[in-house]
């Protein structure tokens, strides 16, 4: 009796860590994914020799990111089957892996958007369409890169420390994070309807003249 009801809390408990892992890597994939569908070019224009490194990178993150979820659902499945104290060895080393993962991504993206701003840095008057796009990029995705290392080492600290005010706080800036993705979009929309603006204006002109 005393051992089902043992492996019962068991059983909840890497469920629990297969739903939170699971989110945990869908929420970390939703970056990587939307920050290389905005920034993947000025990453190739800051990184051309690291670049195809990066697109490699980017590519296995899904991967890395979902296989940290993987053995949590084992041994839920499974439960029973195993050395309890392995498996939670083996949870955490996949955990840290996704993490480093995304550290590393956090870096590069954070690394190539203050490069980029402080080249064009005083050229704001002669700045190309392109190149007000990456500014706008670099602006918002230092923002976001920021949030999403904090929010990244208040998890970890979490998983440490089971303070709840620690995972409360990590949610808000993972917030923050696809907040600043959110408003670099529309400001990016903005500048393509300017621009559009423009050069219909430019057209009229020269149809009158």
């Amino acid at each position: 009796m005393r051992y089902r009801l043992k492996q019962r809390a068991e059983t909840k408990y890497y469920i629990w860590q297969s739903i939170k892992l699971t989110a945990l890597a869908t929420q970390e994939y939703a970056y990587v994914f939307f920050s290389w569908k905005l920034a993947g070019s000025l990453l190739n224009k800051v990184y051309p020799k690291r670049y195809p490194f990066i697109l490699v990178l980017v590519k296995l993150s899904p991967f890395i990111l979902y296989f940290q979820a993987i053995p949590a659902i084992i041994a839920a499945i499974i439960y029973g089957h195993f050395n309890p104290y392995m498996m939670r060895l083996i949870i955490n080393g996949a955990v840290a892996i996704a993490a480093l993962l995304m550290l590393v991504i956090y870096f590069l993206m954070l690394v190539a958007f203050i490069k980029f701003m402080h080249r064009t840095r005083g050229a704001e008057s002669t700045i190309t369409e392109t190149n007000q796009k990456f500014r706008t990029i670099s602006r918002y995705g230092i923002i976001s890169a920021n949030a999403g290392v904090i929010s990244l080492l208040l998890l970890a600290a979490y998983t440490w420390t089971n303070i709840d005010v620690l995972l409360l706080s990590a949610y808000w800036f993972v917030l923050g994070m696809f907040g600043a993705l959110f408003y670099m979009k529309t400001k990016l929309f903005g500048i393509i309807m300017k621009v559009r603006s423009i050069q219909k204006g430019e057209k009229i002109d020269g149809c009158e003249g």
